[in-house]
């Protein structure tokens, strides 16, 4: 067990303001925030999207075809990212 030197005490009105504050917060209120442009569609940011996922899921499966056994691991994480499009 460590000890700490520092409080981490918070004072009481503190965590009412902060509670209080939480329970009005709303969807709404966070959707406000957000730029305009996070709502646009962009058809040709997506197709590049696409693209760009289909050539990297391809680049996985060469990467599994060509690539030495102790490397196989890697080429299956990439492959695997690649294909739920996180890449």
């Amino acid at each position: 067990m460590t000890i700490s030197a520092i409080k981490n005490e918070v004072s009481p009105l503190i965590a009412a303001d902060f509670d209080r504050d939480l329970q009005d917060l709303k969807l709404r209120d966070i959707v406000r925030t957000l730029p305009r442009e996070v709502f646009l569609k962009d058809r040709s940011k997506a197709w590049t999207q696409v693209v760009v996922n289909v050539l990297l899921v391809a680049l996985g499966y060469a990467s599994i075809a060509i690539a030495p056994w102790y490397l196989l691991p890697f080429a299956w994480i990439f492959t695997g990212t690649a294909l739920t499009g996180f890449l």
